[in-house]
Formats: C-alpha cells, structure tokens, sequence
C-alpha cells in the first residue's frame, strides 16, 4: 500500500473491524479506510465510481457476503482489477 490508497472494508461488525484497521494501518501510513456493511453495499459503492486499492471481506455479512462479491466484482471490467482478500 501507497500514501493515499483507499482501503474498503466489507463487513458487518464495525466495532471489531473499523478501529483496528484506522489505528494500526490508516493513521501511519495515511491510507483511507472506508467502510460498508455488505457486499451489495459494495458493489453499489465502486459503480458510483468510489476507487478502492483493496477490499476486504468478510465471509459473513447479510445481504450479500465475501463468496458472492467476488464473482460480481470480477465479471464488471470498471472494478474487476481491484485486488479483495477474505
């Protein structure tokens, strides 16, 4: 990760997740954090043309979760390229 790279994190539980992401990684390296719930939520967020570096997914999640953003992700060419881990 760069200075200025945006990470988006796909989960459910921001207690858990969101904290920990914005002090051991965002403050030092000024990386931004962003933050949806679900992978519908996600998808709706990258075709509105929000850039992410990496997503991160959560396994978990309503609606839509990690196993069922990805295929989606990779068969739309706009977002395709954006490299996500679980």
């Amino acid at each position: 990760m760069r200075p200025g790279d945006t990470v988006l994190v796909v989960d459910d539980d921001d207690d858990a997740v969101l904290p920990r992401c914005a002090s051991r990684g965002a403050g030092r390296r000024r990386i931004c954090v962003g933050c949806v719930e679900n992978g519908r939520e996600a998808i709706d967020v990258l075709k509105a043309g929000a850039r992410a570096s990496l997503i991160l997914l959560d396994l978990h999640t309503p609606e839509m979760n990690g196993l069922e953003f990805r295929p989606l992700q990779r068969s739309d060419p706009a977002i395709a390229d954006i490299p996500s881990s679980f």
